[in-house]
């Protein structure tokens, strides 16, 4: 925790209410990598290490985590192997990027893992990937001290070294220094605490209180509840929010300013001055003037975390009793738990408007706790998950025989009493995801039907459909990707715009597979994926099917939005037009953790784009601003573009007799989705077959060793 002095107020907008790293806000609030799986696996627990899997199944589940490793943290790393680049130390000795590691890249390695399909060998491989997280742990010398190997330790305890430790690492070098104070904006809560002159504020006129400001990881919560007179409410069990509003308010040390002593002891001998001292009347005095019902503390936060821990106190530090140090036993009281928190309560009267958006949460996990400590301190116990998925599905996660589906009611539910001496499963560790500004999230879009892809040692195959084969007709044909309308469902209407189709196939020795997504106006980020490292050798071939020069017409568009005549129903519709699409051509590629779910995301992405374009284009003509033109207008003689889609830049264009050429670079999108800047070029199929490539050897981390294709 570091205390800080609170700056005078001019200053506190500049100060206090610091606005946090805008790439590092877009990276965190985009998905992380999608899953084969929405079903958690569960790592076995041997000797005390409930504790540490508990947590690291938290940190794996909570999104805003994953996507900061993965759309931020690794993108950069990524981008300095490309160059390449070393990372340099703070101490004056450096690592090629290629072989750099921290506790950040060590966790990530778990994450595809356990949520991988379900199979018998997945918790071996969950086992060995938790030993060489462990291993990392173990080269800190003060891990091995605080968390002994055969002692009980504590999950809140874990959590904070945890996160320290991640950010005392990116500190260490002068490459990711801002990534570091990144991470600790992540969690960190800066709270405010303040005491005021309690005989000013007797007079309702607040002339001088102090106040400091502390950096906190979590949201440390006591099982405490006071009357008006600061007198302790007892009672079985809380809600969460009884708990959030008494943290407001607790009772403190008395306080008066240098102003206000010399008048208060005046006022104070005057009325009771002619008192002998050690009179009753006097003590009696002096004692209700000590135990005002103002003597209160105040609590509050100047800034709010994208992931917001909350810490229960259930155990209590050793007391001396005269001859010895007794542990009070833990608290077993229940904490119900809500799903949705609102922090506006606890923001400073001092945060400006622009810092108070999106202050609602959500819950994404809890640990529970049960178990006991004994009088000379000896804590037993177990450590259990409640994980929500990507698909809001939640999960009670134990050992790996115990991976059970449940609903979020059921984290209210006591359990546990029967195997841990009569004590159930209490909430001990909360994570809360901040809600983004259009209110509750809704459940994800369910991602593309695409085949799955099975590299040996790289990817996890989890399709069930069979591979198809590209050289036949049906796979071919633009009909079978076209979505079907539903039967006795209202017929659709005419769809004016352009629509470009890629029809993407990879082949592995003699089976290839079908990749093909659909997108519209010929969105960005469509081939961002190759395999760099497979045993195999990888070879990606594509059409770009391009709608016929009169259905891109934006003449004719404009005419049916008119109402007047466009093209004319019922007619012989034109042949569409196909341009081969050669990925050998001048790329640079870059290994994603995995090749389909890139493709899931970059569509979710690009479908996303193309619906906020649609709707300004709506607003536009709606008010006259302009007209929508289509993204490409014609075929013949040449390929040309009124108006390219975003990232998507004509390069040059030049007919020649019976052939159409154009070179388009293709940039990735200011989303963190695209992990390195891709050239491609579009080729006419009846262009001649274009020289090999070179080809650059290389070994990723331990990955399997192969050859990429470079510009």
């Amino acid at each position: 925790m570091i205390l800080q002095e609170s700056p005078p107020d001019s200053a506190r907008r500049e100060g206090v209410f610091r606005a946090p790293n805008p790439d590092f806000l877009g990276a965190i609030r985009n998905p992380p990598d999608s899953t084969a799986s929405n079903e958690p696996g569960a790592l076995s627990s041997t000797g005390n290490s409930c504790y540490r899997n508990a947590v690291v199944i938290m940190l794996l589940s909570t999104r805003p985590i994953m996507s900061f490793i993965q759309n931020y943290h690794r993108l950069k790393i990524l981008q300095l192997e490309e160059e390449p680049q070393n990372i340099s130390y703070l101490n004056g000795s450096s690592v090629s990027a290629e072989y750099y590691s921290n506790l950040l890249l060590e966790l990530e390695k778990l994450y595809s893992t356990l949520w991988e399909t379900p199979s018998t060998t997945k918790t071996k491989r969950l086992r060995t990937e938790m030993n060489k997280l462990v291993s990392y742990l173990k080269k800190d010398d003060f891990f091995e001290d605080q968390f002994p190997h055969n002692q009980q330790s504590d999950a809140g305890q874990f959590l904070e070294y945890f996160i320290n430790r991640c950010g005392a690492e990116l500190e260490e070098t002068t490459n990711f220094l801002q990534d570091a104070q990144d991470w600790r904006d992540l969690f960190t809560l800066r709270q405010t605490d303040r005491k005021r002159c309690r005989d000013c504020w007797q007079i309702n006129h607040v002339k001088h209180r102090t106040e400091q400001i502390q950096n906190n990881n979590t949201w440390t919560l006591v099982m405490k509840r006071f009357d008006h007179l600061g007198q302790e409410i007892k009672q079985d069990s809380f809600t969460l929010d009884q708990l959030l509003n008494q943290w407001r308010k607790t009772p403190g040390e008395s306080w008066y300013c240098d102003d206000c002593v010399a008048d208060f002891e005046a006022r104070f001998r005057a009325k009771h001055g002619h008192l002998d001292k050690n009179s009753a009347e006097y003590k009696a005095a002096k004692k209700e003037r000590d135990s005002s019902n103002e003597d209160w503390r105040w609590y509050s936060y100047v800034s709010l975390p994208e992931v917001l821990f909350i810490d229960i106190v259930r155990f209590k530090g050793g007391q001396w009793d005269g001859s010895k140090v007794v542990h009070p036993p833990k608290d077993q009281r229940m904490v119900e738990i809500p799903e949705y928190v609102d922090m506006a309560p606890a923001l400073d009267k001092d945060v400006p408007a622009e810092a108070r958006h999106s202050t609602k949460y959500r819950l994404r996990a809890v640990i529970m706790h049960a178990g006991s400590v004994g009088r000379a301190g000896i804590c037993t116990g177990h450590y259990v998950n409640y994980i929500r998925a990507a698909d809001d599905q939640w999960w009670y996660v134990n050992e790996p025989r115990e991976v059970v589906a449940v609903s979020f009611e059921d984290i209210n539910i006591p359990t546990g009493a029967s195997e841990w001496g009569g004590n159930d499963f209490t909430p001990y560790l909360m994570c809360y995801e901040r809600v983004n500004e259009e209110g509750t999230p809704t459940p994800p879009a369910p991602a593309p039907q695409v085949q799955e892809v099975t590299f040996d040692s790289l990817f996890d195959d989890d399709s069930d459909a069979e591979p198809l084969q590209m050289t036949s007709s049906e796979s071919r044909s633009p009909e079978s990707r076209l979505p079907k309308q539903a039967p006795n469902a209202e017929p659709a209407k005419e769809e004016t715009r352009a629509t470009s189709i890629l029809h993407l196939s990879l082949t592995l020795g003699s089976t290839t597979y079908n990749l093909t997504p659909t997108i519209a106006d010929l969105s960005p980020s469509l081939l961002e994926e190759i395999a760099r490292g497979a045993k195999p050798e990888a070879r990606w071939m594509a059409t770009l099917e391009l709608p016929p020069a009169e259905e891109a017409s934006s003449k004719g568009a404009s005419k049916a939005r008119k109402g007047g005549k466009g093209p004319k129903k019922g007619g012989k519709a034109p042949a569409r037009r196909l341009i081969e699409l050669d990925p050998a051509l001048g790329r640079t590629y870059l290994l994603p953790s995995d090749v389909t779910a890139t493709m899931r995301r970059s569509t979710r992405v690009a479908g996303r784009r193309q619906a906020a374009m649609k709707k300004q284009q709506e607003v536009e003509e709606a008010g006259g601003k302009g007209k929508h033109k289509s993204s490409i207008s014609s075929l013949s003689p040449s390929l040309t573009m009124n108006t390219p889609p975003p990232h998507i830049h004509l390069l040059s264009s030049s007919p020649a007799a019976g052939t159409t050429t154009a070179a388009i670079k293709t940039e990735p999108p200011t989303t963190p989705t695209a992990l390195v800047k891709i050239k491609r070029e579009l080729v006419d199929a009846s262009l001649s077959t274009p020289e090999p490539p070179r080809r650059k050897d290389y070994c990723y981390k331990g990955r399997v060793c192969g050859a990429a294709v470079v510009a």
